[in-house]
């Protein structure tokens, strides 16, 4: 899977994924408030400083990373050179917030490594926050973490992509607060993250769509209709919705294919979600939205494939997280025996595959080997 000149990076990546993990692990399961705080305090300072000290050069740290060093040392003139919100209400420029936040650091140091600490921290932050909120008070032992590989495997694409990355970490802190019905601090996130990055308004259809079927006691079927529908009606009309998007700033990253077989977890997860339906909402009636979360996700599945629009897919990546959290916690508290055991195995067997799988995607394309500090 790995090549030998990857591996050495892929083990330090690794290393420090258990570290991250088992971080999560005492944070969980202490008792002690401030022991909590210290371990969250530890895990962003070390998420952090790890993704700032690594050397970023052409194809080193990351494919993109090298651009935002550019764009940040570039912001010397006004403010108002860098953002023309005609081009910014048309799609055709970056969003106005990535240009005030590198503009404002650039007023105060023309050291890149303030501002990439800066960025990451914000970054780290986001995804440590929406992880401990992710969680109810029973678990299942040491695998109950595993689901958090999959924010792991997030973490280390930004370091390419940190920009989509900034952008998904804030909407999830604001996703976390709508879990608990605070519609307040959920909008306020999101448009946040709206004006980093475009892509995250897709992030309020599961919110919609909740809304909109509040009433029906049982979205089984309509999350099953979605999915086969929302499939087949981009399938048919894939032509229209990449002409869309042709004259905007997202027509590069949409002209690339990629291979199905990278994204049929996507599908996998929201089929056993719609499986154990019932016992999920009577476990937890909030999984009703995280249901719409991971079906919306998959909806999108003939997109992701046939134009690459895998930064909508990096949006939902947590509900794929909360929905095995949810799984991993009703087979382990629902069955006995050798169902237990075979049910949250093979949970966890299928959590570290899919870690695996997206880690050698973003070795082969993401420019994150090999690690190094510089």
């Amino acid at each position: 899977m790995f090549t030998a000149t990857a591996f050495p990076s892929v083990m330090i990546y690794l290393t420090v994924m258990v570290v991250f993990l088992s971080c999560m692990y005492l944070f969980l399961h202490s008792k002690q408030p401030m022991v909590k705080k210290i371990v969250l305090l530890l895990v962003i300072s070390l998420l952090t400083c790890f993704a700032v000290i690594r050397e970023v050069s052409y194809g080193v740290g990351g494919t993109d990373a090298i651009t935002y060093v550019r764009d940040f040392l570039n912001m010397r003139k006004s403010l108002a050179n860098y953002i023309d919100f005609e081009k910014v209400l048309s799609l055709q420029q970056r969003e106005p917030l990535y240009y005030l936040f590198g503009w404002s650091v650039r007023r105060v140091t023309d050291n890149y490594k303030v501002y990439f600490f800066l960025w990451h921290f914000f970054i780290v932050t986001g995804f440590v926050y929406a992880a401990a909120k992710s969680y109810k008070k029973d678990s299942w032992g040491v695998g109950s973490v595993l689901p958090l590989m999959l924010l792991f495997a997030g973490y280390i694409h930004s370091f390419n992509v940190m920009r989509n990355w900034l952008a998904i970490a804030i909407a999830m802190i604001g996703l976390s607060f709508l879990r608990r019905e605070n519609l307040k601090y959920y909008f306020l996130f999101l448009f946040m993250a709206v004006c980093i990055h475009y892509s995250t308004i897709v992030l309020t259809l599961p919110f919609l769509m909740s809304k909109l079927f509040k009433r029906l006691d049982n979205i089984k079927i309509p999350l099953a209709i979605f999915i086969v529908v929302g499939n087949m009606l981009i399938y048919s009309y894939i032509s229209f919705f990449s002409s869309i998007f042709a004259e905007t700033k997202f027509s590069s990253s949409m002209e690339v294919q990629s291979s199905w077989f990278g994204y049929l977890p996507i599908l996998l997860i929201a089929v056993v979600g719609l499986i154990f339906y019932d016992d999920l909402i009577k476990m937890e009636p909030s999984n009703k939205f995280v249901l719409w979360g991971v079906a919306l996700n998959a909806t999108m599945f003939i997109a992701y494939v046939k134009i690459g629009a895998y930064r909508i897919n990096d949006c939902f990546v947590i509900f794929r997280v909360w929905l095995l959290i949810e799984l991993g916690r009703l087979f382990y508290n629902r069955f006995k025996g050798w169902k237990r055991v075979s049910l949250v195995y093979g949970t966890n067997i299928f959590i570290v595959a899919y870690f695996l799988q997206q880690l050698n995607l973003l070795v082969r394309t993401s420019g994150i080997i090999p690690y190094r500090i510089g």
